[in-house]
């Protein structure tokens, strides 16, 4: 995606096709990047606009997401130090890296430093162009939205379908940096006869296809062992391949408040089920079997943290699915136990496709 931003000199430029000065204490940043701690300057390229973007703490429909929360999936993005960053911290990075985020909303911005160049391992790197996607497709920001914090705000969408979907940034004919961006949701207006807010029978993830991945070992992802398609086969956590394998992606179907079902993409009529137990005293099983619309094989999903949710079966509400004993070496099965809160618990859906 080009920028609409031209730089013209270090002190004129053209911001959203308006012509803009900037002010001296516009003109430059530093940053301290990890872990060298080596000081840079940069010019600025962007105008710093007026400080009067929605503030979060006024507004109960936008939140900020730092670069540091977790939802995060930074690869090759390097984390740096800014004090003139929210957080005090942003990422930044070349050609061939990217961040994900997942959220759940009507819409989302994003925040950079405005700048024409970012510090990393030492050296100076060009910053390029934003190249935005949301659910896998790439798509042009949709209005113009103040900076705030000392950032531009460099994408903006607000049109989006009220559910979960997933936002990927990447550099083009250079570097980029993400400081943070706002979540916009919808307010919940409905509401029934006593003044009560209404429950939404739509659930936190939008029915499509994903890669399932633990939020702590973000790398390893649900897998059925052996690309089985067979009642009974065990579901497992493992390395997926660079193109993801059918045994690897799953087609999540909301059928209405907040339960799923879970069915891999190499055996279509099968779902994740609850399965008994291996041996007398160890935890239940999770895996395939022809589905029946038994409450084994449906499943709660809710939303933990932010992009990381829990996993429960609809039979067994106050347990969650996790690999046994915490273990996220490949080929270690998937058993339920009851929820604690342990971070092998959450789990992270990437979108492939509807």
């Amino acid at each position: 995606m080009k920028s609409s931003n031209a730089l013209l000199n270090n002190n004129r430029f053209i911001y959203e096709g308006v012509l803009r000065e900037r002010s001296a204490d516009e003109r430059s940043y530093k940053c301290r990047v990890r872990p060298n701690a080596i000081w840079a300057t940069g010019l600025l390229a962007f105008a710093v606009l007026p400080c009067h973007a929605v503030r979060t703490d006024r507004d109960a429909n936008v939140s900020i997401i730092d670069d540091l929360a977790q939802g995060w999936i930074w690869s090759g993005m390097t984390q740096t130090d800014s004090q003139d960053c929210h957080g005090q911290t942003m990422h930044v990075g070349g050609p061939g890296t990217y961040g994900a985020y997942t959220f759940q909303g009507t819409g989302i911005r994003v925040f950079a430093p405005a700048a024409n160049a970012v510090a990393c391992n030492g050296r100076l790197h060009k910053v390029g162009h934003y190249k935005v996607s949301i659910d896998g497709k790439a798509i042009q920001s949709s209005e113009t939205v103040d900076g705030m914090e000392g950032d531009a705000c460099i994408f903006a969408v607000s049109s989006l379908s009220d559910g979960n979907h997933v936002l990927q940034v990447e550099p083009e004919l250079g570097w980029i940096s993400v400081d943070f961006v706002q979540v916009l949701s919808k307010a919940d207006t409905t509401a029934d006869k006593t003044g009560k807010a209404a429950a939404s029978k739509r659930g936190p993830i939008k029915n499509g296809i994903y890669q399932v991945m633990l939020a702590e070992a973000p790398q390893q992802g649900l897998d059925i062992s052996g690309r089985s398609s067979a009642n009974g086969a065990e579901v497992q956590v493992y390395l997926p391949a660079a193109d993801p394998q059918p045994n690897q992606q799953f087609q999540v179907t909301d059928i209405g408040g907040g339960k799923y079902t879970i069915s891999p993409m190499n055996a279509p009529g099968k779902v994740l089920t609850v399965l008994d137990s291996a041996a007398p005293g160890m935890p239940l099983r999770v895996g395939l079997w022809s589905y029946t619309a038994d409450p084994h094989q449906v499943w709660n999903i809710s939303q933990v943290a932010p992009g990381d949710y829990r996993i429960s079966p609809d039979s067994a509400p106050d347990f969650a699915m996790l690999p046994l004993n915490g273990f996220s070496t490949n080929a270690t099965r998937i058993v339920l136990q009851p929820w604690s809160g342990q971070p092998a618990q959450a789990w992270r859906f990437i979108w492939i496709s509807e």
